[in-house]
């Protein structure tokens, strides 16, 4: 069993590189990036006001940018070191070196290259790993070692039924922690870790986000209102869709 203090210093670790990368991501983002989206869709939502559209555009904008900034930082190597912290005996677990895989895990009869997911909706072409010419050479290679090569994806969080058709297996949130640690209770000892150091970082991040986003209301309302001081959505989709691209909002100097 993996200890908690080792877990818990692993999770704060990861967390605490999370809020770096949420900083950094919330400092770069512009008023033309959120534009970007679907203009069509918040005006048939009602919005009028400059404030609510900016609020809806930096939830949608920031949920999206934190589930893959988690992913990444937080579930990849999360699982890489909970598997080697595992010690599993007769079991090697180290970083892939093979395409569209991130751990590798080797026991007495079984090859694992596992691509780490965030949650079951992720989808990218590498969920189409196992059709790599790098996979099917390691195949190759294993079958003459006398181990069963299985490529899966392995997601976070979620649940995944297992198709014992599929060319490559799946498995999520329990299930996959399991796989990695050998202990069916770890997923539920992510989410005590991760209580444990939740809070610290919370109050910087909200004064920061709650910094950039009264400037992006500034730049919108200076752009993108009209004389009554609500949205001038004719301006708007001008600037998102029209052929000649409208010169991009000025920035606040506030």
């Amino acid at each position: 069993m993996i200890e908690n203090a080792a877990l818990n210093a692993q999770v704060a670790s990861l967390l605490d590189s999370i809020q770096v990368k949420r900083m950094g991501a919330l400092q770069k983002l512009t008023l033309s990036v959120l534009l970007s989206k679907n203009p069509y869709l918040y005006q048939s939502h009602g919005h009028t006001r400059p404030e609510e559209f900016v609020d809806a555009l930096l939830a949608a904008r920031v949920s999206s940018s934190d589930e893959t900034i988690f992913g990444n930082a937080f579930f990849e190597p999360l699982a890489l070191w909970a598997a080697q912290s595992a010690q599993i005996e007769g079991r090697s677990v180290n970083v892939s070196d093979a395409a569209g895989a991130d751990i590798t895990i080797i026991d007495a009869n079984f090859y694992y290259a596992i691509s780490v997911k965030s949650g079951i909706s992720i989808f990218n072409s590498q969920s189409s790993l196992g059709q790599s010419t790098e996979f099917t050479a390691t195949q190759g290679r294993m079958k003459k070692l006398g181990k069963s090569f299985l490529p899966l994806i392995g997601y976070g969080y979620g649940r995944k039924r297992h198709d014992p058709e599929a060319a490559i297996d799946k498995k999520a949130g329990q299930e996959f922690w399991l796989l990695l640690t050998g202990e069916f209770d770890f997923y539920l000892r992510i989410s005590d870790a991760i209580a444990a150091c939740a809070g610290k970082n919370k109050i910087i991040y909200d004064q920061a986000y709650e910094a950039r986003r009264a400037t992006l209301v500034k730049e919108f309302m200076i752009e993108y209102t009209d004389a009554t001081a609500y949205i001038d959505w004719q301006k708007l989709v001008a600037f998102n869709s029209a052929t000649v691209k409208p010169k991009k909002p000025r920035k606040s100097t506030a």
